[in-house]
């Protein structure tokens, strides 16, 4: 077996049209030797069996149904505990994939020091969600030419080293994680912890984590986590766990950073606790994250975003910030 896809799904009911569209396009992907583990994260409202009806005769589909639900990072574990193939390819429900995007994608892992890519991939209003993702000194993340349309996004041809892949469709090989990570994603992180600290762990072992010029699909953006009401809480955990655990370029400016926004930001002060909690886990399987490893954004202004309040705010607002492309990556070699 090439290829293993992991299809995760959890309580798809009130997008069970998209959940559905997202399956088949997994099922007909243009390739010749893959299986499907479709992951159910113990829905309760009946779509797992739904979907499960609709690939009853599909002889490379295993079902895994949890008992409980854990998250992107368990979910995806626990799928990849089951892949036989050489590489593994992470896809969600809220995405409908390009036929030709895993066959076209694969191509670019066959060196032996890459270990995940990803391509580009639209929201439903045809402009980039992520070509690749960033990180920066400050520990702050965001998609590549996020909100372009192809054509403005003048990096989106070309192959880059990037901070890390977008977890709602990479590809990876599955080799590399097996031998040197045992499992690609640390499962009590839940979510928003999930393909940063992947891509983050692969270039601190050596390997390469890349943006290849392939369209992936089109990805119905958090549909879970938006009724859920949970995106925000857990992004702002992620935020804070990534300023614990990494090792900044320049540390002194995390550390007055972390200080400013648990002074200055009510909602970063009340899940701090939490973020130290996950920090230790995080430090326990992953050990010490150098910044220096990965491919980051550094920017002029960085000592004024970390000492003054609301610095970053009232740029965007009144300065406006522009869209970061693959070619502002520091890489360091």
């Amino acid at each position: 077996m090439d290829v293993s896809i992991i299809w995760l799904n959890y309580n798809s009911r009130p997008i069970l049209d998209l959940a559905e569209r997202s399956l088949e396009s997994v099922l007909t992907l243009d390739y010749d030797s893959y299986e499907v583990i479709m992951v159910d994260n113990a829905s309760t409202d009946g779509s797992d069996q739904y979907l499960l009806s609709l690939v009853n005769k599909e002889k490379n589909v295993k079902f895994l149904k949890l008992k409980e639900n854990l998250g992107y990072a368990g979910g995806m574990n626990e799928g990849f505990k089951h892949a036989k193939g050489r590489f593994v390819a992470f896809i969600t429900n809220d995405v409908v994939a390009e036929s030709t995007s895993l066959r076209q994608a694969l191509k670019y892992l066959e060196p032996e020091n890459v270990a995940c890519v990803g391509g580009y991939i639209l929201d439903p209003l045809d402009k980039i969600f992520s070509a690749g993702n960033w990180v920066d000194v400050l520990l702050g993340v965001g998609g590549i030419c996020r909100g372009l349309s192809v054509g403005e996004c003048h990096t989106l041809s070309e192959t880059w080293p990037v901070s890390y892949v977008d977890g709602a469709y990479m590809i990876c090989n599955a080799q590399i994680i097996r031998h040197k990570i045992g499992l690609p994603f640390i499962s009590e992180t839940f979510a928003y912890l999930d393909d940063n600290l992947l891509g983050f762990k692969l270039w601190n072992l050596g390997y390469q984590v890349l943006y290849v010029p392939v369209y992936l699909g089109i990805h119905y953006v958090s549909q879970t986590f938006k009724r859920l009401g949970t995106f925000n809480h857990l992004s702002v955990k992620g935020r804070l766990v990534q300023l614990l655990v990494i090792n900044s370029c320049k540390e002194y400016i995390k550390k007055i950073y972390l200080a400013k926004i648990l002074t200055t930001n009510s909602i970063y002060k009340k899940i701090y606790r939490e973020a130290i909690v996950t920090s230790n886990i995080v430090r326990s399987k992953y050990g010490t994250l150098h910044l220096r490893s990965i491919p980051h954004v550094h920017y002029r202004d960085e000592i004024f975003m970390a000492t003054i309040p609301f610095y970053r705010s009232v740029k965007r607002r009144f300065i406006g910030q522009n869209t970061i492309t693959h070619d502002i990556l520091i890489i360091h070699k």
